[in-house]
């Protein structure tokens, strides 16, 4: 099954815990020529991943198999909006290769500071409950090659940001 937006892969009964980063809040310097500030974004990051796996232990579950999932796994969804507004700071056309080069450096530098936080956070709190037999178990079949001990069995995923787009006061969503 998928999440209502249909972004994100989920279990049945799993929820989808979501929330997003305004990326052109992480531009420093003069407009059109600015750069990202990547120890900010990661502190940003850091910040988010606690906060999204607080929520899941201070939510109210609708349905007893939801909270089973949610706790199981832990699993949340850190995103990005603002991308255009972030392009449009640092001088980069939206379509142009030098802007989806820069995405993929930001996404991959999210994803690895979401993981590093999360094994971070598992440190201190623990793994996600399904840890054994995942694909972060070395034991498991479905092992795939690299043993991780995060505390969410997923970090991120690109979600539609619409709402909290206009809410952020940025000029465009989706």
């Amino acid at each position: 099954s998928t999440n209502p937006c249909g972004e994100q892969a989920l279990l049945p009964w799993e929820p989808c815990n979501l929330g997003s980063l305004n990326l052109s809040n992480f531009v420093q310097g003069e407009f059109l020529r600015g750069r990202l500030d990547f120890p900010r974004l990661k502190e940003a990051v850091a910040d988010a991943i606690r906060f999204l796996d607080d929520v899941i232990d201070v939510n109210n579950y609708p349905l007893a198999e939801i909270e089973t999932l949610a706790k199981g796994n832990r699993r949340i969804g850190l995103g990005v909006m603002g991308w255009a507004e972030a392009l449009a700071k640092m001088g980069l056309a939206y379509d142009s290769p030098q802007a989806l080069a820069a995405a993929e450096t930001v996404m991959s530098f999210v994803n690895g500071a979401a993981l590093e936080a999360s094994e971070a956070l598992a440190r201190e709190r623990g793994t996600f409950p399904n840890w054994a037999d995942s694909v972060y178990d070395p034991a498991s079949p479905h092992y795939r090659g690299e043993a991780r001990r995060p505390r969410h069995c997923a970090r991120t995923t690109i979600a539609p940001t619409g709402t909290i787009a206009i809410a952020a006061g940025l000029q465009g969503g989706g």
